[in-house]
């Protein structure tokens, strides 16, 4: 509904999921189903709009030594994880 809203008000809407750790998600998610899961319910919930998803959990491969957690990135590593978001998703670019 939340993107369905701010498509019919011409605002574009971007999804992402933030990186894992891959050390965390080797031990806690060796089969990438919960990442797996998070992804389809993202996308489910997206279908039919024009929101766009970055599973960047499955897809992104950031360094251990970027995070100080499994989740949380070094204040360090945002300006090189924001090039990668606008590069993927066009977020901020003019057209």
């Amino acid at each position: 509904a939340f993107a369905l809203d701010l498509q019919k008000r011409g605002i574009a809407l971007t999804v992402s999921t933030m990186p894992m750790m891959s050390g965390w998600s080797r031990e806690y998610d060796p089969d990438s189903r919960a990442a797996k899961a998070l992804a389809a319910e993202l996308a489910s919930a997206l279908a039919g709009t024009q929101a766009r998803l970055w599973d960047t959990w499955s897809t992104l491969d950031v360094p251990a030594a970027d995070f100080t957690d499994a989740v949380h990135l070094r204040w360090s590593a945002t300006g090189r994880f924001t090039r990668r978001l606008v590069s993927a998703t066009g977020f901020g670019a003019r057209d």
